[in-house]
């Protein structure tokens, strides 16, 4: 909650991924309730479950009407990757079975109950997408990643003392906005994390220290 003050405060836009869909879970239309009450932010699903847990079989894309069916792979690795075009294409039919009647009333009832995704509440702050899917499968992810690249807000220019440093200058430039220290009591210890403003890091390149006055080898 207080992540979602800091991103609010600054409008950051959001993307919602609801993981493990793999195992038995609440409903997703309590999730979406659950977000938009405790987090205070509206949601418009891109994505649909078909069935969860044991009884899971894909995921229904809402605007690319298609069908990414669940494969489970090994943990960590892609399982393979089959996609149906059409809810109601034969394919989509043959999937679904039984289970086609039931599940075309609650794709329906999703479009009449949830708001449709829009770009520019999204990058306003004032509504994120949602996304289910399961992780440690590699099952929903790539849908996630590909609606942020598409839709995700290209980095801005950051503001300095000296000047404004745009994010397409080829030159290195950062901000340490942490220092955290003595994590470790038998060694003195200190971490800096530093935000990239423009440019490429390379392992073991050399940056100046604008406080210190001298290069420093990170």
């Amino acid at each position: 909650i207080k992540l979602m003050d800091v991103c609010r405060l600054r409008d950051t836009p959001i993307m919602t991924f609801i993981n493990k869909l793999d195992r038995e879970g609440r409903s997703p239309i309590d999730l979406l309730d659950e977000i938009e009450r405790v987090l205070k932010i509206s949601t418009a699903p891109v994505t649909w479950p078909i069935g969860m847990g044991r009884d899971l079989i894909g995921i229904y894309h809402l605007t690319e009407d298609r069908i990414y069916v669940y494969t489970a792979g090994e943990k960590g690795r892609v399982g393979e990757n089959i996609v149906i075009d059409g809810l109601h294409s034969e394919a989509g039919r043959e999937l679904l079975g039984d289970r086609a009647a039931a599940y075309d009333d609650e794709i329906e009832l999703v479009r009449g109950a949830t708001k449709a995704f829009d770009l520019e509440a999204y990058r306003a702050g004032r509504q994120t997408p949602v996304f289910f899917g399961s992780a440690i499968s590699n099952f929903g992810v790539e849908e996630l990643l590909k609606a942020f690249t598409t839709h995700a807000p290209a980095p801005l220019p950051r503001a300095t003392v000296q000047r404004s440093v745009d994010a397409t200058e080829p030159k290195l430039t950062g901000f340490v906005f942490k220092i955290q220290a003595n994590m470790d009591p038998a060694h003195r210890d200190r971490i800096a994390f530093m935000r990239l403003c423009s440019g490429k890091y390379t392992r073991g390149m050399r940056l100046h220290h604008v406080r210190l006055g001298k290069d420093v080898r990170i």
